[in-house]
């Protein structure tokens, strides 16, 4: 049975474990937030020779560079997969949980009646307090 480097998909912890590239064989669960759930990325030799030329790192930021950001909000935030807790949105200029998502039939229509002139395309959230309506 041969060992392979997994990456937590939930915060991007390194776990060493048997299995194939894919998954571990056995549910293992994450040391920092206790997640089932792991991406393949090298077996574990691969991972070895990699030690002391930070190519580790470069590696990991290669192939999971989009999720970096929200495994470091994860862990900010001390939200666990068990915790039961998710990240809520809130307006960036009054601080707001009363928010919602523009839709792309919204922003479409926005767009095709005003044209160039249509503000609504470029934005993704609204703020639905009365004295804020920031738009981002």
């Amino acid at each position: 049975m041969s060992k392979f480097v997994y990456v937590c998909n939930y915060c991007g912890e390194i776990l060493v474990a048997n299995g194939d590239e894919n998954s571990p064989r056995t549910k293992e669960k994450c040391s920092k937030c206790g997640s089932t759930l792991f991406s393949g990325f090298v077996s574990e030799e691969v991972y070895e020779s990699m030690k002391g030329r930070n190519s580790q790192t470069r590696w990991i930021n290669v192939k999971f560079g989009k999720l970096i950001p929200q495994w470091e909000e994860h862990k900010r935030q001390g939200i666990t997969p068990t915790s039961g807790e998710t990240p809520m949105p809130k307006c960036p200029t009054c601080g707001s949980e009363n928010i919602r998502r523009i839709s792309q039939n919204e922003r479409a229509g926005n767009a095709l009646i005003f044209g160039l002139y249509g503000n609504k395309r470029k934005y993704q959230f609204e703020c639905l307090n009365p004295s804020c309506g920031y738009k981002w």
